[in-house]
Order: C-alpha cells, then sequence, then structure tokens
C-alpha cells in the first residue's frame, strides 16, 4: 500500500491512491458535463436526427450496458480492476471520437450500442479499483470526494459547454465531442499511477463461468433496496420539474435553481453524508435516514398546487433539498455495504450486480412516475412516501445476514 498520509481537513485522501483516483473523477466528469450539455444539439442540430432516434438509440445503449455490467465485473475480479477499467475508459474514448463523425441513425445507433458495452461497468469497477487500492477506512471517504469533484467537473463541463453552444456551429459541437473523448484517454493516463496490491485469485473453469453472486438472495435483495432508494434521481430529473410547471404556480425558473441548489449541496456536503459509513451499521442508519429524507420530500409535494407562487417556490425549493439530502444518505449508504459486505475475490462481479437495481430503476423510475404517481397525486405521492419509508427500514434486515458473514465472506469461495 502506498505511504499514507493525513489529507487537510480531511478534505483530500490520506492516500496516494485515493488523491489520483480522485483526479481522475474530476477529468472524466469534466469531459462528460461538456458532452451532456451539447449532445442533444448536436444529434439533432448537427447530424439530423429525430428526438425519437436519439432516445431510441439511447435506450439501446442502456440496455446492452445493463446487460454487460456484471459481465464487466466478473472480468475486473479475473483480469485486475484497474486493468479493466482503462481499457473499458479507452474504449469510450474510441466510441466518442466515433460519435462526433457520425451522419446516420444507423451509424449513431451502432456507437451507442458499442458505447453502452463501456458505460455501466466503469461505476462498479471504478469501486472494485477503489476497494483495491484504498484501505477499508478510507474507501468511503474516497468514493464520498469522488462524487462531489465529480459534481463540480459535471458543472464545470456544463458551463463551458454553455458557453461555446451559443456559436452553434457543427464544427464546435464536434470538437466538443473530441474534447470529451480525449478527457477518457487522459483519464487512462491518470489511472495507470494507481499503485494496486496484490488481490486474491479467483477459481473459476472459464472467464465468466458461474456468477456467484445471482446464487446471494441477500445481497441481491439489498440491491433491490437500493435501487428503489435511486428514484431521487429520476424525481430530479422529471417529478420535480413536471410538478413545478404543471401544478403549481411557482415560476418555471425554480427548476433550474432546485438543480443548481441540489449540485452545489452534493459537492459541499457528500463527504459529511458519508462520515463513518465504513461501518456497515452505520451505512444501515444512513439508508434509513435516506428513506425517510426522500418521504418527506414527497409528503411536501402535494402541498404545493394551489399556494401562492412565493409559497410554492419555498415548498419545491424545501422538497429539494430534503431530496438531496435523501440522495446524500443514499449513496453514503450504498458505498459502505455494498463494498464492505461483497467478498473480496469476487468485488467486481458483486458491485455489478449492486448496481443493477440502480439500473432497474433508471427504467422503471420514469414510468412510475409520469404514468402512475403525477397524474394520481392525491393517491400517488403518499404511496410514494410510504414506500420510501418501508424500504429504509428494510435495508437494516436485509443487511444484517451480510454482516454477520462479513468475516468470512472475504475469503474465496468455491466457483
Amino acid at each position: 500500500m502506498a505511504e499514507q498520509r493525513r489529507g487537510i481537513g480531511g478534505l483530500f485522501p490520506d492516500s496516494y491512491a485515493g488523491r489520483v483516483l480522485v483526479l481522475v473523477a474530476l477529468v472524466d466528469s469534466v469531459g462528460t458535463g461538456l458532452y451532456l450539455a451539447s449532445s442533444v444539439l448536436f444529434l439533432t442540430r448537427a447530424v439530423g436526427l429525430t428526438g425519437a432516434e436519439v432516445g431510441a438509440g439511447v435506450a439501446a445503449g442502456a440496455v446492452v450496458g445493463f446487460l454487460a455490467s456484471v459481465p464487466a465485473g466478473m472480468l475486473a475480479d479475473r483480469r485486475g480492476a484497474k486493468n479493466v477499467l482503462m481499457a473499458l475508459q479507452a474504449w469510450r474514448g474510441l466510441c466518442f471520437m466515433a460519435l462526433a463523425f457520425v451522419g446516420s441513425f444507423w451509424q449513431f445507433l451502432v456507437v451507442s450500442i458499442l458505447l453502452g458495452l463501456a458505460d455501466r461497468g466503469v461505476g462498479p469497477v471504478t469501486q472494485a479499483v477503489v476497494g483495491a487500492a484504498v484501505e477499508g477506512r478510507s474507501r468511503v471517504q474516497v468514493l464520498a470526494l469522488m462524487r462531489s469533484v465529480r459534481n463540480a467537473g459535471f458543472g464545470l463541463g456544463a458551463a463551458l459547454s454553455t458557453a461555446l453552444i451559443a456559436v452553434d456551429t457543427p464544427t464546435l459541437y464536434r470538437g466538443m465531442i473530441l474534447a470529451d473523448a480525449a478527457s477518457f484517454f487522459v483519464a487512462v493516463a491518470v489511472l495507470a499511477k494507481v499503485p494496486v496490491p496484490g488481490r486474491p485469485e479467483v477459481r473459476a473453469k472459464a472467464l465468466f463461468g458461474g456468477a456467484r453472486v445471482f446464487a446471494d438472495r441477500p445481497y441481491l435483495v439489498l440491491s433491490g433496496l437500493n435501487g428503489v432508494l435511486t428514484l431521487h434521481m429520476t424525481l430530479l430529473a422529471v417529478g420535480l420539474p413536471l410538478w413545478t410547471a404543471e401544478h403549481t404556480s411557482a415560476p418555471v425558473w425554480v427548476v433550474g435553481v432546485m438543480v443548481v441548489a441540489n449540485t452545489c449541496l452534493s459537492v459541499l456536503l457528500q463527504v459529511w453524508a458519508a462520515k463513518g459509513c465504513e461501518d456497515p451499521r452505520v451505512a444501515v442508519r444512513r439508508g434509513v435516514w435516506a428513506g425517510v429524507a426522500l418521504a418527506c420530500c414527497v409528503v411536501l409535494l402535494p402541498f404545493a398546487p394551489g399556494r401562492p407562487a412565493v409559497l410554492a417556490a419555498g415548498l419545491m425549493l424545501l422538497a429539494a433539498v430534503l431530496l438531496t439530502l435523501g440522495e446524500l444518505w443514499q449513496s453514503a449508504s450504498a458505498w459502505g455495504l455494498s463494498i464492505d459486505l461483497a467478498p473480496e475475490a469476487y468485488r467486481g462481479e458483486y458491485l455489478s450486480a449492486f448496481s443493477l437495481g440502480r439500473s432497474l430503476q433508471e427504467a422503471i423510475g420514469p414510468v412510475v412516475v409520469t404514468a402512475l404517481v403525477i397524474p394520481y397525486p392525491s393517491l400517488g405521492w403518499p404511496l410514494l412516501a410510504v414506500t420510501f419509508v418501508v424500504v429504509g427500514l428494510a435495508i437494516a434486515p436485509a443487511a444484517e445476514a451480510l454482516i454477520r458473514r462479513a468475516p468470512v465472506a472475504a475469503a474465496p469461495g468455491p466457483a
């Protein structure tokens, strides 16, 4: 393990590996923010795709990513998480280079599918790298710092993109996408400097022979519960904006303020929210807090319609703050439980499976919010609040079986 140093005021990781991984997160997120703010304009204005075609391509990539995420984690266990993460980042860079020059829907579809092979695996494999390169008590701190700088990087990239979009030329759009591609290659170069100690051997007959995690019911239940709590993503992106614009008298610009508040609070408070979550039982409590905070958020929403504009705006902003607290505690809880309760020799596989709960939410959540909750608010919001509380409370018994076996879980089992 690299030489340990004490971070300045807890703002920087104690280890060299942790600091390098935080730098990787910053580089990656600036490029991604640059792309996300301009991607739809590039595809519709420069390439000439319709909104439906863009949606179809993105959906195809998401499906492929969902299917490829666990194999990516298994590959990380067998070939080294750092090596696989570098390969995934390089693959993303190549895909974005190709994306800059697509000229039709079918070309975009192919690139989206190829990108999907790597995109969904990056998150859990990154966590596996943190698990391998960073000492146990510092892992959650590093992940929290990575998330904080990632949010800051998204904002910086988006702000730069917004300034450049004013020029509105195909050449500039392609330049921004190529800049995003370059960020992945820079991330690979930085990742190469991360020191990773030896890893336990995994006995397996074949590279992808028999995913062990799918027989681990407690861990899969925990993944599903965490997936429900990640509904905060859909609420921020879809639920709160629609509710504000269509059902309250609050000015539409409040939506932007909610997003900015969420980003700023995430940057400033994520490390605080994750403090102590290297202890699984503390992580369980954070999950309970997340469920309660999200329930309080949605309970507020039915009170906003029919109120004066100022009061409605205040209620929506308060709801956004509560949602952000739920988001921060959910993330911290997920890190503390998913990494420490996974067998060390199968960490990549387990973390990839844990991410499936979030992936399912991303597919189902928008339908639940737009087709079931918002059209029937007198029933939908209270039911959603109860769901959040029940799911938060259910994390404790779901995690207890994993916590009891944790001392022996790190040893490789039979493949």
